[in-house]
Formats: C-alpha cells, structure tokens, sequence
C-alpha cells in the first residue's frame, strides 16, 4: 500500500507497449510455427503469461530490454497456465482445438469464474469437449473437425478474435464465423486483424459473418508493437487534473486501431487542453476544464475506470453509457466505479446501465481504498493525486497486469508516495 500526497507534477514519460498487441503475436507465433520479433513491449503479467504459454508449447522466447522473440517448435502441451488472462486464455482454447490437442488449461480461479460459454459452445460444434474444473478446463480436441461456427459475440469480443485467430492457421478453408447478439468491443477484434495482416492474412466481413483469406507467412520485418493507449489515458488524465506544467507522452505510436486510442480526441472536444501530435509521435496532457464526456462502455470498457476520475473531480462530470458489461470484468467494475465516485463525494446518477459522475458539493478525502482490479487501483490512484486526499491505495501489485512501470512513470513525472505498512 502506498499513501499520496500533492505533487508538483510535470515531465515527459514514454509508455509502454500494448499487451493486446503482444499477447495475440505470441500466440500467432507460437502455434503456427513462424518466428517474431517484437520491440516495444511492456513486461506486464498478462504479456509474461502469453510468452510462458509459447514456451508450454515448444517455443523458444528470448526477452532483451524492450525486446521479445519467438522461436517456436509446436508441440501438444499437458497443461498450459493463464493465470488471471482472460485474453491469453480464450484465444489459446481455440488454437489448441485446432491442434486436436488434449490440454488442461490451468487458470486462476478469478478468471475460472468468468463465462467461457459462447466459446465452448461455439467449439463444440466442431468436435471439441470440455470439462470446467475449479482451477482450469480441460480440453479434449481430439474429435476437432474444421466446420463454420457461430458465435454469441455479446459478452466479449475475444470470443470472435479467438476464433480469428484459428482459422487463420487452416488457410484459404472458406469457412465462416458467424456472428449472432450485439457485438462488442469491435476495435479489439480490428486489433486481432491487424495482427493477422502483419502475418500476410486478411479478415474480411460481410453483414454478420467473418472469414478469414490467404496463408500465414513470416512477417517481413521485426514488429514494432503500437503504445497502449489504455495505459496512456491514466497520464493523460492526470495531466489534465493535477499537472503543474503539462504531462508529455513521447514516441506515442498509435494507427488508430485501439479503441482507446480515441479517448485524447474526446478529452479535446470537450475543451480539456490535450493534443496528439501524429507527426511528432507526442501527446501534451495540460491542466485544464473541459464540458462532459461521454463514454461507452460496450465499445470502450477500459476507459471506463479512468474517465469516471474525470467526473469524480469536475464539475460537468462524465456520463458512462452500458455499464451492464463491466459486471463480469475483472472484478465488478461497475460496483467499484461507484464505490471509487461515492469514497470522493462525487454525485453519483444511475439510469438504467447508464452512470453521470460528477463532482460532489462537499468532496471527501477518503483515507484508504483497496480495490483487487488493476484498472480500478490505478484509477483510485490518480483520484488521489489529482485531489490533494493523501489517500493509501492498496494492492498496486495488481497494476503489473497491465501496466508495471506505472509508478516509476509517476515518480518519474514528480509524484511524491511512501510505502504504507
């Protein structure tokens, strides 16, 4: 636990690479048999857990400094591990099906909790068995035979990327994804068809159904994996609050394709003083006020923590539209949202699955909070900075999961802490 107090925050910081990226190329890599190189990477958990499953399965992985390669001999593994990943998980699940491998895939409870059952449905169609267990499912390919399937793509778009992902290892097959429910978090599926094309594959989509055309082949050139807009919008945000001067993000690379990429673009609409500066791969965070935003959680569900920090401390707040998915991330998040907004005095609205936060008339400065969701300590965290409440916040352990150098990189900008015992 660390305890934060008011800060004279300013500087420039470079942020680390995207685990959404690294995660699908390691795996890509992995299970097909063609090598990768990756510079960029962020050393977070669930980054480590895709490279331990490439190793589970034959692969050499070096890591040099920002550097990851692979060097893979695929072989069926007994057992694969997936700790708390949900994206590692779900989409090893598919390559293994098409292995026709008989693989226990080892979990965390936290994340054995969570539904997996559109996936299963979807490969049982296909042959494939399960059995859930209270640490992990087994898979039973060995009945696999290639079909079109059909996928409830509601819940989470990593049930669509997974099974992507699959059938770019069959070729030209002509087979089909079809796609039923609302679909979801559709740039994190855009994010999968970029990795794939950087394999020499192309996902096309017609109406509801996806399919995949040419063969996996080496990529051409050493990757560089796009910055992790997710992890950027937490300084971003804290620029905007709490900076002295301006908070500076350098070598920021971004096409455009992570969802959260577009939060900067809403931070500046709405008058908050922060710019992207394509050419110069920059983004400049300024303290300043700016008209609500707005967020939809069903497109942008990683934004939601951060962006509800936005409202907790101004004063035209933030509206957070279909919250109902946030119920089944890592943890609760819709609850801690609100428990993070109240803790603050921050006026809390519900209507239906939409949530207003805005800035309380008699703000709170709570002294401890404790959350077991990565997202949601570094969101309590910069409410902390950016209030000037000296609050303890707990278990930053968590944020290695996605964002490990995140309190070197707050140090690193002038934020004062000590460790609390």
């Amino acid at each position: 636990m660390c305890r934060f107090f008011p800060s004279d925050i300013r500087g420039q910081i470079r942020i680390p690479g995207s685990k959404h990226y690294t995660q699908r190329l390691l795996l890509l890599s992995a299970f097909s048999d063609i090598p990768v190189r990756m510079v960029n990477i962020s050393h977070s958990q669930d980054e480590g857990i895709a490279a331990g499953i490439a190793a589970q399965c034959g692969s050499d992985v070096l890591v040099s400094g920002s550097e990851i390669s692979v060097y893979p001999s695929f072989r069926v593994p007994e057992e694969i591990y997936c700790g708390e990943s949900a994206t590692s998980a779900r989409m090893a699940i598919s390559l293994l099906c098409l292995k026709k491998s008989v693989t226990y895939v080892r979990m965390e409870k936290s994340l054995i909790r969570r539904d997996f059952s559109p996936l299963i449905s979807a490969l049982e169609s296909v042959g494939c068995r399960f059995e859930t267990r209270m640490d992990g499912i087994m898979v039973d390919a060995s009945g696999f035979f290639p079909h079109s399937m059909e996928i409830d793509a509601s819940l989470s778009s990593q049930f669509v990327s997974s099974l992507l992902m699959m059938l770019s290892l069959l070729g030209d097959s002509n087979l089909k994804i079809k796609v039923t429910g609302k679909e979801v978090s559709a740039g994190y599926v855009d994010i999968t068809q970029d990795c794939l094309a950087k394999f020499g594959v192309n996902v096309k989509r017609e109406g509801n159904e996806y399919y995949v055309t040419g063969k996996l082949r080496n990529p051409e050139s050493q990757i560089e994996v796009e910055s992790d807009m997710s992890s950027s919008s937490f300084l971003v945000t804290m620029g905007v609050l709490s900076s002295r001067g301006c908070i500076h993000l350098l070598d920021v690379v971004s096409s455009g394709i992570q969802p959260d990429h577009h939060y900067v673009d809403a931070l500046s609409r709405a008058g908050f003083k922060v710019k992207y500066n394509t050419s110069e791969r920059t983004i400049d965070s300024c303290l300043s006020n700016g008209d609500t935003i707005t967020v939809d959680v069903d497109r942008n569900p990683d934004l939601a923590p951060i962006a509800s920090v936005i409202g907790i401390l101004n004063s035209n707040g933030v509206v957070l539209k279909n919250t109902l998915r946030l119920t089944w991330k890592e943890s609760d998040r819709r609850g801690e949202i609100i428990r993070l907004a109240e803790s603050f005095g921050a006026s809390v609205t519900e209507d239906g699955y939409d949530i207003m936060i805005k800035k309380g008339s008699n703000p709170l400065k709570p002294d401890k909070l404790i959350f077991n969701d990565h997202r949601m300590t570094m969101a309590a965290t910069v409410a902390s900075i950016a209030s000037g409440s000296e609050t303890i916040v707990g278990d930053l352990d968590s944020v290695k999961k996605s964002y490990p150098s995140f309190l070197n990189d707050l140090s690193s900008l002038g934020v004062r802490y000590s460790d609390v015992t």
